[in-house]
């Protein structure tokens, strides 16, 4: 965390809402990614990126090291999340997000190229599928996506490079299908 963050951290925890609105200008995009990652096929992923930062707001005086922020904030959307996926879960009707749609969902616009990637992708398990996402789609340093879901940098290299070697399996079978 570079030293101006920490001191937005330091501003916004003494309770100067616009320093802490520096914080969710530089965190409201990697906080967006996770959610991506983390319900791909979500409608009301908006609303939990509000919830993650109106409960950090909220909570800022708990927040033990100012300069674990990110890890902090990061904790708060990968808690949402797991408690949206148990209530859709538990939902009369309703199922879990479905990864298949993370292709037509989240396909950067006009790129026909990355959607049969992103197919192949939605079709890992989901801890693989999550780390190439932000790593490959998002484009997010490994270190960040360490803290994003709660590991660390070697831990995400195994995930990605295992998660890269069943993307290339993936490629290849549908790859074979589609000849025959």
């Amino acid at each position: 965390m570079d030293p101006a963050e920490l001191e937005l951290v330091r501003k916004a925890r003494k309770g100067r809402p616009e320093a802490f609105t520096g914080l969710v200008e530089r965190y409201a995009r990697p906080v967006q990614a996770l959610v991506r990652a983390l319900l791909p096929a979500h409608g009301d992923r908006e609303d939990l990126v509000q919830e993650t930062f109106f409960q950090a707001w909220r909570s800022l005086d708990r927040l033990r090291k100012e300069e674990s922020f990110p890890s902090w904030i990061y904790g708060i959307a990968r808690n949402l999340c797991r408690k949206e996926r148990r209530r859709l879960a538990r939902a009369p009707g309703n199922s879990a997000p479905d990864p298949s749609s993370l292709a037509a969902e989240d396909a950067p616009p006009g790129n026909t190229r990355e959607t049969p990637a992103l197919d192949a992708l939605a079709r890992l398990p989901e801890r693989f599928r999550r780390a190439l996402y932000l790593r490959h789609v998002e484009g997010i340093p490994l270190a960040e996506i360490g803290r994003m879901l709660g590991l660390k940098v070697n831990g995400v290299n195994a995930l990605l490079y295992r998660g890269r070697k069943l993307l290339r399996e993936e490629w290849l079978r549908r790859s074979h299908d589609s000849r025959m």
